[in-house]
């Protein structure tokens, strides 16, 4: 099924990178004939008191800020080669994009991370993290390392090469399935890689008492799997290429992406608990951090 695009949204918080998000998403909305959007969404600190939680800005203050926020956004617009409407909104931020999206029925959401980590981000939380869980369209993220656009660059130049991550779980499945109809859209070769992590926990005494053709046999297994996952004909319109690697998932799947000159990097979303997620975060969130090219995370309408 071809890629449907009517809507793409382009958030930024007026940083550098955040402000990269429309030089991807110009093109896009121009080769899906979608309607762009940039927002800002304004976040007013409030505070707890015997009443309940209150701004702790005057509503004067308030208004004056969208009024600044909204000069600023529209002069990140203005002039731009493709109409673009300017939406500021107020609220948590994560949640008013997702909101937006929701909304307008949006195909895309394009976001930057500044890829925090350590105690600001456990105390903060991640606007990019909760989006990934709450977002209900594929959402494109774009990397602190990540290049931005080239101006008048068209997909077909900025994608030619895609890798898609799959552990061969229905969740990935839905990924690995937009992946190939993206590597359609834009002609592009693609990557389906599976990664073999190391066992833990006493996993390698296992694994020596498997011995090593019951591992190549399951090796085997998870390449005929991963190759399952090729849509018949795939070749006659993309050039798809499969992969087995090993390691720990997300320092292996960006080392390839690295390795073979990756333009896009496709995963998808697996509900995690808070607990996991605030510990030890998804294999997904530790690759955005690490990746040195935009990542796009495809949910299913269960995963959160």
């Amino acid at each position: 099924m071809p890629i449907t695009i009517n809507q793409v949204i382009c958030a930024t918080d007026f940083s550098e990178i955040a402000n990269r998000s429309l030089s991807f998403g110009i093109p896009l909305a121009r080769h899906f004939q979608a309607a762009l959007c940039a927002c800002h969404v304004l976040f007013i600190p409030r505070s707890a008191t015997m009443f309940g939680d209150v701004p702790l800005y005057t509503d004067s203050r308030r208004e004056q800020l969208k009024d600044e926020a909204q000069i600023q956004l529209r002069k990140l617009t203005d002039g731009l080669p493709v109409p673009c409407e300017a939406v500021v909104a107020e609220g948590n931020v994560a949640d008013e994009i997702a909101r937006l999206a929701e909304d307008r029925s949006a195909g895309l959401v394009i976001v930057a991370t500044h890829g925090e980590s350590g105690v600001k981000r456990l105390v903060l939380g991640s606007v990019t993290e909760r989006l990934i869980r709450i977002a209900s369209c594929p959402l494109l993220i774009l990397t602190a390392a990540a290049q931005e656009a080239p101006a008048g660059e068209p997909p077909e130049r900025l994608f030619r090469r895609i890798l898609v991550g799959s552990d061969l779980s229905p969740d990935a499945d839905l990924a690995v399935a937009y992946g190939f109809q993206l590597a359609q859209e834009f002609q592009s070769e693609i990557h389906l890689v599976h990664v073999i992590e190391p066992a833990g926990y006493g996993g390698d005494l296992i694994e020596k008492a498997l011995g090593e053709n019951l591992r190549d046999l399951m090796r085997r297994r998870a390449r005929d799997r991963l190759a399952e996952r090729v849509p018949d004909g795939a070749a006659d319109w993309c050039a798809p290429r499969t992969a087995l690697v090993e390691g720990r998932a997300h320092q292996a799947l960006t080392t390839y992406a690295k390795e073979h000159q990756i333009d896009l990097m496709v995963l998808g979303v697996r509900g995690v608990n808070l607990l996991e997620s605030l510990l030890v975060g998804s294999t997904t969130d530790r690759a955005i951090r690490s990746a040195t090219c935009p990542v796009l995370t495809v949910r299913s309408a269960t995963a959160g």
